[in-house]
Parts: structure tokens; C-alpha cells; sequence
């Protein structure tokens, strides 16, 4: 092994150092890319939106001009048509063609009355409509733009979580209406409440000598013979096969339903560790964790460490090392909370020891080179 100096210490760890913070800029300047580029494209849907709105609005100008052009052109028709229908009345007199002439005006003004009406009401209408369509396009992009906003805070900041409510017991102990045995003060004085008088009953009958259940089980089973007589081999042979399906399903049922400390690992599911966890009061935050250990076997450990558990007398890990060692192993943090003496010591140092195990061993010539060699960096 080659034995560093001093300055070429420090230049590799400057080296390091200066690698490190040229990947933190990169990954930072990555993530402003990442953000700008949502933005853009954020905006751009906003644009397109915009202009498919403004695009609609039109056609529904255009329609409207379209439709006050076809009543123009229907009233007009109308027109023509009762002025061909005059001329070809005979013409009676003066007053009569004056007085047609007058209702012919009146009509035509409530008509061209009604008309304008339905227009302004139309006009109104379609503004109203176009009023509303702004207001909800604006609060759908309102609510997008708050449901992007809330799914950014959720992915870079968590989301809250809701406190649960804890309902106070108002009654701890229930009130029993009933008299108690003891409560009976008559025995103590009359002898005529010490042997108290029974219903006797005919035979099992319950109502007048007729017990109601004998009776159901004696129908059943006249009809159970019954059907049995009446089915033939080969629904005899379907019944028998239904229920060695029903005996095998229940069997699978039975198995699958079997204690954790039954099963193997790989047989384990979900619903087992959260029992497991039940079981040994294991209550767990944060993503990604690991399965706890069920016992010393199935944790993987070196030899030499897995004997000297043993040779200790650790025959079963506690709470905070089942869940805790699989973690350490990991190389990641974690924050643990349990009693004084259940073991968190060995559920940090373990997993110190697994890793001290897995550095090759230095193998010095002098006592001078071990000694330049921990020499602490500055």
C-alpha cells in the first residue's frame, strides 16, 4: 500500500470536494431545467385553451348572425305572402281596406314589437351565456392551477395529515337493571319462598306438551330421506364431488389462514407482518421500510457475529432489534423509541459490526506508517 502525505491529502479531498459540489450544481441546474420546461408547458395548454375558447365564441357569433339573418329572410317571406293574399281579395270599400290597412299596421308593429323583444332576449340571453361561460373557464383555470399548486406542495413538501378524534367514554361501567341474587331478603324469614313451585311440562313439550324445535329437526330430517331417495347415481356422485370441493377450498382457506410462526418467509404476506408487528407492539413511519426479523437465522448475518449472538445468549432479538437491524444493515438513518433496556444498544452496534467485518483488514510495516496513516485530515 502506498502511504499518502499530507498535501496530497488535502488536494484529493479538495479534489473530492470540488467533484461533489460541480454534481450538486449539475443536479440543481437539472431541476431548474425540469421546472422551467412545466412552466412552459403550462402555460402553453393555457394559451391553447385560450384560443380554443375564443375560437367557439366566434362560431357562436357567427350562428347567431346566421340565425337573426334566417328570421329576417322568414319575415320577410311572410310579408310577401299576405300582401299577395290582399291584392287578391276584392277590394269591398274604403273602410273596409283602411280598417285592414290599420290592423295590418297594429299587427305589424306587435309583430316587429315582439320581435325586438325576442331579440333583446336572445341578445341578453347569449350575453348572459357567454358571461357564464368566461366565469366558469376562469374557475376551472383557477382550480387547475390550485390542483397543480397542491400536487407540487403534496410531492416536495408532504401532505397534512388529518388528526383523529378521541371520543372520551362517558360511561365506564354499565348499569344493571336486574336484581341480584344476593339482593333476595325473602329466604331469610319465610319458608314459603325456599322451595319455590315450577311449571311442569309433558314429556319435552315446551307449549303444551309440543316442542317446536323436535318438531323442525324431525321435518328436516323426513325430508333430507326423502331427497335422498329420490336422487339418482348421478346426483349423488355431483352432491359428493360439490362437497370435497367445498372440504378442499375450506382446507386452502385453513392453510392460508395459518400463525405467522407457522409459515416459512417466502409464505409470509402482507397481513402477516402487520400481525407481526401487532404482536410485538412494532409501530413504523416512512417509506421503503424493510420487513422485521423473525428471528437471528433469516437476518443474514456474518458468521463470526452470528455466533457470538448465540455464545451471548440473545435466543431471540427484541422489538426494536427485529425492526431496527434490517434498517442499519441498510446503511440508512433511523430514529427509534423504546424502553430503557430492550436493546438498543445491539440494534445499533450489530449492524456497526456487520460493515466493520466487511473492511479488508490493513496490514502495516512499521509503527511509523500506522501512524502517518491515522493521522486526522484538517
Amino acid at each position: 500500500p502506498k502511504f499518502l502525505t499530507r498535501a496530497e491529502r488535502e488536494a484529493l479531498a479538495l479534489k473530492k470536494r470540488e467533484e461533489q459540489v460541480a454534481k450538486q450544481r449539475e443536479t440543481q441546474k437539472a431541476l431548474l431545467e425540469k421546472r422551467k420546461a412545466f412552466i412552459q408547458d403550462a402555460k402553453r395548454a393555457e394559451k391553447e385553451r385560450d384560443r380554443e375558447r375564443e375560437k367557439e365564441r366566434k362560431d357562436r357569433e357567427r350562428e347567431r348572425e346566421r340565425e337573426r339573418e334566417r328570421e329576417k329572410d322568414t319575415d320577410r317571406e311572410k310579408d310577401r305572402e299576405r300582401g299577395r293574399r290582399s291584392r287578391s281579395r276584392d277590394r269591398e270599400g274604403r273602410r273596409s281596406r283602411s280598417r285592414e290597412r290599420r290592423s295590418r299596421s297594429r299587427e305589424r308593429r306587435s309583430k316587429s314589437r315582439e320581435r325586438r323583444s325576442r331579440s333583446r332576449e336572445k341578445r341578453q340571453e347569449t350575453e348572459k351565456n357567454d358571461r357564464n361561460g368566461e366565469v366558469k373557464d376562469e374557475r376551472e383555470t383557477d382550480k387547475d392551477l390550485e390542483k397543480l399548486n397542491e400536487a407540487i406542495r403534496q410531492r416536495y413538501l408532504g401532505g397534512q395529515r388529518e388528526k383523529r378524534k378521541r371520543g372520551r367514554r362517558l360511561h365506564e361501567r354499565k348499569f344493571i337493571f336486574d336484581w341480584d341474587a344476593g339482593e333476595d331478603t325473602s329466604n331469610d324469614y319465610n319458608k314459603l319462598y325456599q322451595n319455590r313451585h315450577e311449571v311442569q311440562f309433558f314429556g319435552r313439550g315446551s307449549i303444551a306438551g309440543m316442542d317446536v324445535n323436535a318438531q323442525k329437526k324431525q321435518k328436516s330430517e323426513f325430508y333430507a330421506n326423502l331427497m335422498e331417495k329420490r336422487r339418482t347415481k348421478e346426483e349423488k356422485q355431483q352432491e359428493e364431488l360439490r362437497l370435497a370441493g367445498v372440504k378442499k377450498k375450506e382446507k386452502k382457506e385453513a392453510f392460508d389462514n395459518r400463525h405467522w410462526t407457522q409459515k416459512n418467509l417466502d409464505q409470509m404476506t402482507e397481513r402477516d407482518w402487520r400481525i407481526f408487528r401487532e404482536d410485538f407492539n412494532i409501530s413504523i413511519k416512512g417509506g421503503r421500510v424493510p420487513k422485521p426479523l423473525r428471528n437471528w437465522e433469516e437476518a443474514g448475518l456474518p458468521s463470526e457475529v452470528f455466533d457470538v449472538i448465540m455464545k451471548i445468549g440473545y435466543k431471540e432479538p427484541t422489538p426494536i432489534q427485529r425492526q431496527a437491524i434490517p434498517i442499519g444493515l441498510q446503511n440508512r438513518d433511523i430514529i427509534g423509541v423504546a424502553e430503557t433496556g430492550s436493546g438498543k444498544t445491539a440494534a445499533f452496534l450489530i449492524p456497526l459490526l456487520v460493515w466493520i467485518t466487511s473492511i479488508p483488514k490493513f496490514h502495516g510495516n512499521d509503527e511509523q506508517d500506522t501512524v502517518s496513516f491515522y493521522l486526522p485530515i484538517f
